[in-house]
């Protein structure tokens, strides 16, 4: 039984939804590029959100912390100096939930029964992401500015 959402659909969908969210949200520039490669040792914002029923999928939103403190200083209006860590946790958290709710959006006009899970924020400096059980992935990379944003997707196939 295949999915009734396409993966190509989905990466489609979610890069233009980072192009958006970038725009409308942080007023910058987010353009499609390679997947990045993080350098080993950098500490990075891992933002983990999905939806699930008749079509399951999880994302995955990776960018290095300083990255991620600048886009917490860029729509909180504050200096990056003033943030601390629950503060940049929650922009990354809701930049992933504006992504991944754009998607789901356009997943539920389809006329696919599904709910959005809660982002889970995690940070690491060799972060490695799995999806559970069978699925077809995607990897998309973005530059924003000076910096790399790493989107990953994962479709899971469903039971039969």
């Amino acid at each position: 039984m295949s999915s009734p959402v396409p993966i190509g659909d989905l990466s489609q969908w979610l890069s233009q939804s980072v192009i958006d969210i970038f725009d409308t949200m942080f007023t910058l520039a987010a353009q499609p590029g390679p997947v990045p490669a993080f350098a080993e040792g950098k500490p990075l914002i891992l933002a983990a959100i999905g939806f699930a029923g008749d079509a399951n999928v999880d994302v995955v939103l990776q960018t290095p912390a300083d990255a991620a403190a600048r886009l917490a200083s860029n729509i909180l209006g504050m200096p990056v100096q003033e943030l601390d860590e629950d503060m940049v946790n929650d922009v990354v958290g809701e930049l992933a939930n504006m992504v991944v709710g754009s998607v789901k959006s356009r997943v539920s006009d389809m006329g696919v029964s599904c709910v959005m899970t809660i982002p889970t924020i995690f940070r690491c400096t060799q972060c490695r992401t799995a999806s559970s059980g069978t699925s077809e992935r995607r990897s998309l990379g973005f530059r924003y500015g000076n910096d790399d944003l790493l989107v990953e997707v994962a479709l899971k196939t469903p039971k039969k």
